[in-house]
């Protein structure tokens, strides 16, 4: 009997020869996947196929609503540089959701849309997921947006605009504490040492990071436009990094490769060989990210001194709001430890 697996489209089942098979299906079409789901192979071949089936889906896809309707918009949006100029995961998360608008009230006209109207809608959604509930108030506003100023449709304010969200905020990315790094260098194969010294010391988010070739190094610099944010930073390489870079062969044109020799296809990919070393090899990590590693990046800059522009062209921020926070940080940790020394030193005297 077949069983479905939590990610879409996977199927799973035993052979006659009591193998566990794993394929991709999807409209009556059936591509094989490697046979251990924990493997970055897997995990490349799945999002190769998810890709290859959303830009065919799209290619074939059809204005299916009446101009001026929601699922009109949303096609509209698709089809525009609003979305197509975003980041893989993000256009990839969106289209999600857009696609539950579309089934939800996608017929619609959005100029009948009404606050009360979208807190039905999120209120539905939360019952699964509230933080796509959240998301979904988000892009109601953009469309509403997107179809007063591109789509020439006549709307006053958005409905969506001062509603409450939903969504509890999970606990920050925490930066990692220096026995966890010492003891990910010792637990880990050498593309992941690379990939921790590329994350640990340019401060890129992980994307960016797979993303890099060896094109982008100019001798003591590397150039990076930032997915999210099409942020342009040049950053010099640090002296620990430069080292490891010497020693890393050039085995094609990206930087970083996974242990078989070829890119990483995204940021899914290396941030979950990232957490099996961490949930596996290194005892009370599992609770860290991958991104915790900008947080390190963005502390260790404040705590040298760096000024808030220093640390926002480093990180590629577009407002100095975070790099106030590291700078922040760094500047009480400093005064708490100057602190304690001189109350150290009255007590002595």
């Amino acid at each position: 009997m077949t069983n479905k697996l939590r990610l879409k489209y996977v199927t799973t089942w035993k052979d006659r020869h009591g193998k566990r098979r794993y394929f991709f299906r999807a409209h009556g079409q059936k591509y094989p996947l490697p046979a251990n789901p924990a493997t970055v192979e897997f995990h490349d071949a799945y999002t190769r196929y998810l890709a290859d089936l959303e830009a065919k889906m799209l290619g074939r896809r059809e204005t299916a609503f009446i101009r001026g309707t929601i699922g009109w918009v949303i096609e509209q949006y698709l089809a525009h540089v609003q979305f197509t100029e975003k980041g893989f995961n993000t256009k990839r998360n969106y289209r999600r959701v857009l696609d539950v608008l579309k089934t939800k009230i996608g017929a619609a006209r959005i100029a009948d849309l009404q606050p009360n109207h979208i807190r039905i809608v999120r209120d539905e959604i939360a019952k699964s997921s509230t933080s796509t509930a959240d998301i979904a108030v988000m892009l109601l506003g953009v469309l509403w947006d997107h179809a007063a100023e591109f789509c020439h449709l006549s709307l006053g304010n958005s409905p969506a605009r001062g509603l409450r969200k939903v969504h509890v905020n999970r606990k920050p990315h925490e930066p990692w504490p220096a026995d966890v790094i010492v003891a990910f260098l010792k637990a880990a194969s050498q593309p992941l040492r690379l990939a921790l010294h590329l994350l640990l010391y340019t401060g890129q988010r992980v994307g960016d990071v797979v993303a890099m070739k060896w094109s982008d190094l100019n001798q003591d610099r590397i150039k990076v436009l930032q997915e999210k944010t099409k942020e342009k930073v040049n950053i010099a390489v640090h002296e620990r990094l430069a080292a490891i870079l010497k020693e890393t062969p050039r085995l094609n044109d990206h930087i970083l490769n996974n242990s078989f020799g070829r890119p990483y296809k995204n940021a899914v990919s290396l941030s979950g060989v990232i957490k099996r070393v961490l949930t596996d090899d290194i005892e009370g990590a599992a609770h860290l990210t991958t991104h915790g590693l900008r947080k390190n990046a963005g502390i260790a800059l404040a705590e040298a001194g760096c000024t808030v522009p220093e640390i926002q062209a480093v990180l590629g921020h577009r407002t100095p709001h975070m790099a106030l926070h590291y700078a922040k940080e760094a500047n009480n940790r400093i005064l708490a430890e100057s602190g304690m020394r001189k109350r150290e030193r009255a007590g002595a005297a």
